[in-house]
Parts: structure tokens; C-alpha cells; sequence
């Protein structure tokens, strides 16, 4: 009876061994998985905490290139540098310093600008007020004069080449191709501000380039606010062969327009 309870004795205490060395490797297994856990967990941690402290750094590098752009813009406003200083230390002091957080907002746009009307230096001294003028970057708009012309001066409008004018010397319609069997080329513009005298009108009619056919001439006798100017050719002047063709105004021998183009072809 002794032996059998020593032997059952040995057994129970040999089971017993094997579940706690079991519950030891499963402990330790779940340890190392929970410190793995942990180590990437730190490691997504400082990976954001670099980003946020990239996102800080970029926005105090933006605020103080803006903020050297306005104190520049205030200055050339004419406000003393003295009150500029003054009013960045003040700017300087009342806005915190932002803090690194998990979630970061970067604010690309620093409110730097006091209120328009409002004392920039603060007390009782009196400094020019800060018009709302929202920081930018420091391009510089280049502004081109355009010199107006003279709405007197004489001048001539919408040259086109027609078939014919109505009763006011107008043109009755416009084109840049006529037939070989057309009667008459026109061409016509609207002159304004005609004096009474000393102006003389030119038409120059041209082949592929070569001069043909007469060249003619009017010189108003009157002030006119505004008339058609006309000149035509017919096929008593030149032969109207297929081809291309250009007439050219002057006013006093001086180019009004660029060579005015039109085409001349077989029906």
C-alpha cells in the first residue's frame, strides 16, 4: 500500500511540473508579443512627433519671411521703424508659440496685421493706423504705361475692300475674293476728325507684290467729324487677272494700315 501511494505521489507531482513549465512559456510568449506591441507602437509615435515638429518648423520659417515682408510694407507706409519694432515685440508676446500635438494643423497664414483703426504702439502715443494688407509674397507688379491716343487727331478706321458703297460712301458689303468679271474693287475706311485742309488721301493698288494700275488721290476741302473714305478700280485701269492682290491707304504719303489683301479669281 506504501509503494503504491509513493508511486501515485510521484506522478501527481510530475504533472504538476509540466503545467507550470507550460504556463511559464505561455506567459513568456505573450510578453514578447506585447513588447513587439510596444515597440512598433513607439516607433509610429516618433514618427509622427518628427512630422509634427517638420510642420512647426516650416510654419516659423513662413511667418518670418511674411512677417519681414509687412514690417517692410509698414515701412515704406511710412510708419517710423521705431513703432514697427514695437509692435513686433507686442505681436511676439501675445502669440504664443504653437506646440507639437499628434493631429497637426499647420496654419500657413500667421495673423500678423492689427486691426485698421487701431493703435499698433498701444498708449497714448499717436501712430499712423494699419491699413488691412494681407502678407503676400514679395513679387513686385510691373506696371506698363499705355500712351491713349488723341481722340482728335485724325485718323482712319476699318478699312475693307467691297463691291460698292451705299449713298453715304460706305461700303455695301465686305469681301477679300472677287470674280474676273467683277465691274469695280473697292476699297473704303471711315475717317474722323478731317481738317479743311492739308490732308491728302492715297490709294496704291498691287499685283503679287508689283505695283499696278493709277494711283489715286482726295484732299477734303472741309472739317468732317466723321466720312467714308473710297477709292475703286475698274478693269479700264488694270486687266483683273486671277491672282493675289493688295491695296495700300496713306494719309500725307505715311502708311495708314498694313497692305489690305484680296484675291482675284476665275468664276
Amino acid at each position: 500500500m506504501k509503494l503504491r501511494l509513493l508511486i501515485l505521489v510521484f506522478f501527481l507531482g510530475a504533472c504538476g511540473t509540466n503545467d507550470t513549465r507550460l504556463t511559464l512559456e505561455a506567459n513568456h510568449i505573450a510578453a514578447g508579443t506585447q513588447v513587439a506591441d510596444l515597440r512598433l507602437t513607439a516607433t509610429v509615435q516618433q514618427a509622427r512627433a518628427r512630422t509634427t515638429v517638420d510642420a512647426v518648423q516650416t510654419d516659423a520659417a513662413l511667418a518670418a519671411t511674411q512677417s519681414q515682408f509687412l514690417e517692410a510694407t509698414l515701412i515704406a507706409l511710412d510708419m517710423p521703424a521705431e513703432s514697427v519694432a514695437t509692435f513686433r515685440a507686442q505681436m511676439l508676446v501675445s502669440q504664443p508659440t504653437p506646440q507639437p500635438t499628434d493631429s497637426p494643423q499647420p496654419n500657413t497664414t500667421p495673423s500678423l496685421i492689427a486691426a485698421e483703426g487701431s493703435d499698433a504702439q498701444g498708449g497714448n502715443t499717436p501712430t499712423p493706423t494699419i491699413p488691412g494688407i494681407t502678407p503676400l509674397a514679395p513679387t513686385q507688379n510691373i506696371q506698363v504705361a499705355v500712351t491713349t491716343a488723341d481722340p482728335d487727331a485724325l485718323r482712319l478706321e476699318n478699312p475693307t475692300t467691297a463691291t460698292g458703297v451705299d449713298d453715304n460712301g460706305c461700303a455695301v458689303d465686305s469681301r477679300t475674293q472677287f470674280s474676273t468679271n467683277a465691274q469695280e474693287i473697292y476699297i473704303i475706311a471711315r475717317a474722323f476728325n478731317l481738317p479743311a485742309s492739308g490732308v491728302m488721301f492715297e490709294a496704291r493698288w498691287f499685283r503679287e507684290g508689283q505695283a499696278i494700275g493709277p494711283v489715286y488721290t482726295y484732299s477734303p476741302d472741309q472739317a468732317v467729324d466723321s466720312l467714308c473714305i473710297w477709292f475703286f478700280v475698274d478693269q479700264t485701269d488694270f486687266t483683273f487677272t486671277p491672282g493675289n492682290y493688295s491695296v495700300v491707304l496713306t494719309i500725307n504719303g505715311s502708311n495708314a494700315f498694313e497692305p489690305i489683301p484680296f484675291q482675284i479669281t476665275t468664276p
